[in-house]
């Protein structure tokens, strides 16, 4: 068993119940019957917790939340009942038992891999899913005011990047060493140490130094400043290029606070 920690910030009872029922509105108005959420940050959005899990959502009852690791720490971060599973065939027999494979069913057919659809279809002999990510980008574009908090912190943590980097930023330092500097500032202050993006292949890093040319060097990845990275297998982020005197440095700091970006985040030049 694990000890009762203390978790900062948890996501409020009341924050989670308004979010499913404003998704059961969209799914009702939407002609879906059902959804199965399975994407990491969906998850978070509608739990509070971020486990191994598999959410479902009817119009009618109780969510279903299916966690299969780790069942004591979602015990500790939701507000919703959580039903411990060792396998997706389980989640599979309790909603055939309950006669929940009807109608038309949601998913986040935008990120689940085919594998992962097709396994689950062959679990419970339904495919009759429809994409639901329109929906819940709909609902989470709009911030409550908890979540406008986080997006607050969230930006106070660049403020602190950015008021470290006059202490940091010298000729003949590495764009890696500044790097490491202020993330290192970012995650005193909060940061959670990761930067989450929606799409296929797509991944960020939470800050980016690059100076003169490296600024200008660009990559697969869907950000305008990428930089060269430190090899072929990560193209972006800061590299072993060194600050030059005259030579302008860009500092591009991403916060992220208990799964929250800030609205922009921000750059900021520096002559060497």
């Amino acid at each position: 068993m694990l000890p009762q920690l203390s978790i900062d910030n948890p996501t409020p009872a009341e924050e989670i119940t308004a979010r499913i029922a404003a998704l059961k509105g969209l799914m009702a108005a939407s002609g879906i019957d059902f959804c199965v959420i399975m994407q990491h940050v969906d998850l978070f959005y509608f739990t509070g917790s971020l486990q191994k899990a598999t959410l479902v959502i009817t119009q009618d009852s109780d969510p279903l939340y299916f966690v299969q690791r780790s069942v004591e720490r979602a015990r500790m971060e939701t507000p919703l009942a959580v039903r411990e599973v060792k396998s997706d065939r389980e989640i599979g027999s309790v909603l055939k038992d309950k006669g929940m494979l009807a109608g038309r069913g949601g998913m986040e057919l935008d990120v689940v891999p085919v594998a992962v659809f097709q396994r689950f279809a062959s679990i419970t002999g339904f495919d009759n899913f429809t994409d639901i990510s329109a929906l819940i980008k709909a609902l989470r574009i709009v911030k409550s005011p908890f979540e406008i908090e986080q997006v607050r912190k969230s930006g106070a943590i660049c403020d602190a990047v950015f008021a470290s980097a006059p202490t940091v930023v010298r000729e003949g330092a590495r764009e890696v060493d500044i790097d490491a500097a202020l993330l290192a500032v970012g995650r005193r202050h909060g940061h959670q140490g990761f930067l989450r993006m929606r799409g296929f292949n797509q991944e960020m890093m939470n800050l980016y130094v690059t100076s003169g040319y490296a600024a200008t060097i660009a990559s697969a990845a869907d950000v305008p400043i990428s930089g060269i990275g430190m090899s072929a297998a990560i193209a972006q982020g800061s590299s072993t290029k060194t600050v030059e005197r005259g030579i302008p440095v860009l500092i591009d700091s991403g916060g992220g606070y208990n799964a929250i970006l800030p609205m922009r985040p921000g750059a900021l030049w520096w002559g060497g």
